[in-house]
Formats: C-alpha cells, structure tokens, sequence
C-alpha cells in the first residue's frame, strides 16, 4: 500500500512539473523523430505527364498507371529510374522530351526495354557515348529530332549491325558528306525533314 502512495506521489510530481513547463513555453514529452522508414513516398498526381521529376518508387508505381508513357515533363533521369520504366512492358511509345540531357548509363538503362518508339527530343547534343548507348534501342524508332547537328563521332556510333529500325533526327539542317556517309550505314530507315538542301556529294 505505501509502495502504490509512492509512485501515485512521483507520478502527481512529474504531472505539476510537465504542467510549469508547458505554461513556460517548454515542452518535456516532444515526441521523437519519425522513423524514415515511415516517411509516404509521394503519391502519383492523376496525370503523370505532369511529373517534373521521378523517384524509383514512383516509378515502379507507373506500372499501374495506363498513361506511364507520356513522361514529356521530366527534366532528369538516373539510372535507377530508368531501369524501371524499361521493365513497363505494355507501353508502346515512351515520350522523354522534357529531357535536354541524359547520361549514357540512363539511356543504357532505358535501351534495355522493348517498347515500339523512344522519344528524346529535347536532346540537343549526342556525345559519342550517349549515342553508342541510344544504338542498343531494342525498340522500333528512335526520335532525336531535337539535334540541329551531329558529329561524325556520334553518327558512327548510332550505327547498328543487323537490325532494321527507324530514327528519327528531322533536327538537323545540313549534313556534311562524310555524316552522310556514317548516317547511310546506321541499319534502318532515317527521317530527315530537316535537311532542305544536299550538295550533290552528300547526295551520292
């Protein structure tokens, strides 16, 4: 009985001195940090061709979403991320135009998918290893309409052996006739909208 006055006393003490406390400003019994492993991913908005940007886990949540390959506003992408878009294997066309500049190890990551068309038009460069990168595109076209020029380093690397597939660079204006000579052996239809005039050496 004494023992069970004792610990009703302490816990009346430790009550009266929360309660100063309190009336100070103070606060004892702040609770503690939450656990990071209890922090909410982010959740998808309803349209995703919002997303300026995209986490892993987003990701792997665009399986369960129908319009996944409409991502026209990201403006980055690593290669964790884009691992998993190219495990999404209903989406026929994957828009990535917000994108001005994108690693080899991304685009390596991306090019192992199987969708129809990847689009990349806000590239506006091609270094030699992006392109030897882009050139592992299992897909059906490839869209680089962004480039208003192409190095003859980065037009050789497009090339493809034994595959027939489409690429799109209706960017570029002139093509110098060792390009068009790289460009002509790329292994698949080429579109070039963009070029209105060919010397007669670029032309054979």
């Amino acid at each position: 009985f004494d023992k069970a006055i004792e610990e009703v006393a302490a816990e009346n003490q430790q009550l009266a001195i929360g309660s100063i406390l309190g009336r100070m400003g103070m606060n004892t019994f702040a609770p503690p940090p939450p656990d990071p492993g209890d922090v909410m991913e982010a959740p998808l908005p309803n349209d995703v061709s919002t997303l300026t940007s995209l986490t892993v886990e987003q990701a792997k949540a665009l399986k369960r979403s129908f319009s996944a390959g409409n991502l026209d506003a990201l403006t980055e992408l690593t290669p964790e991320v884009a691992e998993v878009l190219s495990t999404i294997k209903y989406i026929d066309v994957m828009k990535l135009s917000g994108l001005t500049s994108l690693s080899p190890d991304a685009a390596r990551a991306l090019t192992a998918g199987n969708g129809y068309a990847l689009c990349l038009n806000g590239l506006t460069s091609l270094p030699q290893d992006l392109a030897a990168a882009l050139a592992a595109w299992r897909g059906r076209t490839l869209e680089l309409n962004g480039l208003s020029e192409i190095s003859l380093d980065a037009a050789t690397a497009l090339r493809r052996k034994g595959e027939s597939q489409a690429i799109s660079l209706n960017g570029l204006t002139r093509l110098t006739p060792e390009v068009a000579s790289a460009l002509v052996r790329y292994g698949g239809s080429i579109s070039l909208n963009g070029v209105t005039q060919l010397s007669e050496e670029v032309a054979r």
